[in-house]
């Protein structure tokens, strides 16, 4: 991006990419991300004095499990985005988050603070919170390093051969629908432990 937007340093469109101001095939992605030919980006740039007024205090209902002078553990419900993207603007935990606390790390940018990282709007989890940046980087390590283990709910179709086991494979962002992801032997390798807690017929009464 550099190199077709030549009125900003890199330091900046990082901090735009941060923000959430840059999409990939309409999705959000991190500086760090790898393109590809076919990739479709879009952004905006925000005015310079304006990006901290994009994020509006919101009287949310948060759920708070956990907290200490360093972190918040928050109980994200389903249907709630984590913070704003193109055309939400507002009404994210990310709004709360700046309501309900007077200080947040602003280490991932003034659009998400405090935030750690993510859950799907659909999906509803404990998100981690971080209130300075010195934790918000050691946190940030831990995940990166895979030392913090996720741990999830879903619901499958079909049965399963085995009552519990790892999967271990390749996993990349699917072209035709950039919010799922699919086998691909050029994909970042993840590794999923499952245990089958219930089985039985699916039925649409």
């Amino acid at each position: 991006m550099s190199n077709h937007i030549s009125n900003l340093s890199r330091t900046q469109i990082k901090q735009i990419i941060l923000d959430g101001f840059v999409q990939v095939n309409e999705s959000l992605v991190k500086p760090s991300s790898i393109l590809e030919g076919s990739d479709i980006i879009t952004y905006s740039i925000p005015q310079q004095d304006s990006v901290e007024d994009k994020l509006e205090p919101e009287d949310l209902n948060l759920n708070i499990l956990y907290e200490d002078d360093h972190i918040v553990a928050i109980n994200k419900p389903s249907g709630l985005l984590v913070h704003p993207g193109a055309g939400q603007p507002n009404g994210t935990l990310a709004n709360g988050l700046r309501n309900h606390f007077n200080k947040l790390s602003d280490y991932n940018g003034l659009m998400r603070p405090g935030i750690v990282h993510r859950l799907d709007k659909d999906t509803s989890g404990v998100i981690l919170v971080a209130k300075d940046n010195s934790t918000h980087s050691a946190l940030a390590t831990q995940f990166e390093k895979r030392e913090i283990m996720k741990e999830y709910f879903g619901i499958t179709w079909g049965n399963w051969d085995q009552e519990e086991g790892e999967i271990i494979d390749n996993i990349k962002r699917k072209r035709t629908d950039p919010t799922s992801y699919q086998i691909n032997n050029n994909g970042r390798e993840a590794i999923t432990f499952f245990k089958v807690i219930k089985s039985g017929v699916y039925t649409s009464e």
